[in-house]
């Protein structure tokens, strides 16, 4: 006949494998690599170092030069919102 206390060291060897084997298989089986996610930010800074192109009265240009300079700053202020 077995002793209690027997019985008992039995009954705590099983309870201790069989937990330390169960929470092994579960890490393993719920673990899961955290998820990485990129994120593209584009700040604009064209407004900080372009500005509004100017002409004196000496300047001598083509139409084709003052259309393109009316184009740059009328997107300018589009892109900018107000004058420098």
């Amino acid at each position: 006949m077995i002793s209690n206390a027997t019985k008992f060291k039995i009954a705590l060897a099983i309870l201790i494998t069989s937990s330390t084997l169960a929470g092994c298989t579960l890490t393993e089986l719920t673990r899961q690599d955290p998820e990485v996610v990129y994120k593209t930010r584009t700040v604009d800074t064209a407004c900080q170092w372009t500005k509004i192109i100017t002409v004196s009265r000496d300047d001598r240009m083509t139409d084709e030069t003052w259309n393109q300079l009316l184009a740059h700053n009328k997107e300018w202020v589009r892109r900018c919102g107000t004058k420098k």
